[in-house]
Order: structure tokens, then C-alpha cells, then sequence
């Protein structure tokens, strides 16, 4: 009876580390790509371009449609007071790719031909220095996101939305190791 109990723990254990996820921060960013020996820019475009990104948050985007006969960019249209609203939505959990970056931002697709920019923000409380949401002021100050080369008005909860990666991606830190000889007179 005790050792199924800790089978089962183990297994419990076990599953649940292997698909944990981890913020996206800058520490993790250098990992990848500076303190690792990657100087050469071909190095760091490929540690960018191998991390599978996920949305931490649910993100809705809103915007005006004309009609419903509007080509609509893999939302879809709902009726809001009378108004005709396409609706963008991104599942928390959601999987995507680095299609392009800077120093302090990243642009990640979560469907072929869109992307949304994440950029380096302000350290939170815990000195952690995290990729959010790029928004800027709309009217009314409502905030706006450049999805599509459109402007959408964020409507989801969370205006700070960040990015995650696997657990164990963030680890995944090359090291150079250098046995030295020793030298003799």
C-alpha cells in the first residue's frame, strides 16, 4: 500500500515538472544568448529562433468592422450595442515563434503572417525583468496594439500580458569547459 502510494506521487511529481512553465525574462534572454560564448549575431538569431514562446495570458483584440461581409483576419465578428466588432482571441497557453527581435523587444507569431511585439519592461518586485505586451495610448486612453499593421484596442484583462517558456528551455545554457594542460619547465 506505501510503495503505490509513492508510485503514485512520483508519477504525480514527475508529469507535473515536466511540463512547467517559465516566464520569459531578460536573465533568461542572456542565458541563451550572451553569457553562453554566443558573440557572433548567427549564434544569437539561433537561440531565438529555436524557443517555442506561449502566450501567459488570454489576449483579446478588438477593433471596428464596417460589415459582415468584412475580410476578417482569423477572428471573428460580434454585435456589441449595435456595433459591428471583429475579435481577436489568444488562448493563454497559446504557442508561438520568433519572427523577428531587437535588444530590448521580440516579435512572436502566434498565427502564420501576424505577430504581436513584446517588449523589455520596468523590474517587477521581485528583480525580475519580464518581455509584456507592446501597447501604446489610444483614444479615450484606452490601449492599442499593433496587430496585422492595424491598430487594435486591448480588451482582455491583462493589459500586462507576458510571454513563457518551457522550464527546461530556460536551462538550456551552453557552457564552454577548457581542460588546461599544465605547463612544464
Amino acid at each position: 500500500m506505501v510503495a503505490r502510494r509513492w508510485l503514485v506521487l512520483g508519477l504525480l511529481l514527475f508529469s507535473a515538472g515536466c511540463t512547467r512553465r517559465v516566464y520569459f525574462s531578460q536573465s533568461i534572454r542572456d542565458g541563451l544568448e550572451g553569457s553562453a560564448g554566443m558573440e557572433d549575431a548567427t549564434k544569437r538569431e539561433a537561440a531565438e529562433d529555436s524557443l517555442q514562446y506561449f502566450a501567459a495570458h488570454r489576449i483579446v483584440l478588438e477593433r471596428d468592422a464596417k460589415s459582415r461581409d468584412e475580410n476578417i483576419s482569423g477572428g471573428r465578428i460580434i454585435v456589441r450595442r449595435g456595433r459591428l466588432i471583429e475579435q481577436v482571441v489568444i488562448r493563454r497557453g497559446t504557442p508561438g515563434i520568433a519572427t523577428d527581435w531587437g535588444d530590448d523587444w521580440i516579435a512572436v507569431s502566434f498565427e502564420e503572417g501576424t505577430s504581436l511585439v513584446f517588449e523589455k519592461a520596468a523590474a517587477d518586485r521581485g528583480g525580475s525583468v519580464l518581455y509584456r505586451l507592446r501597447t501604446s495610448a489610444g483614444p479615450l486612453g484606452a490601449p492599442v496594439v499593433d496587430f496585422n499593421n492595424l491598430g487594435w484596442k486591448l480588451a482582455s484583462a491583462h493589459y500586462n500580458a507576458t510571454l513563457q517558456v518551457k522550464r527546461n528551455a530556460a536551462g538550456k545554457r551552453k557552457k564552454r569547459r577548457r581542460v588546461l594542460q599544465g605547463r612544464k619547465l
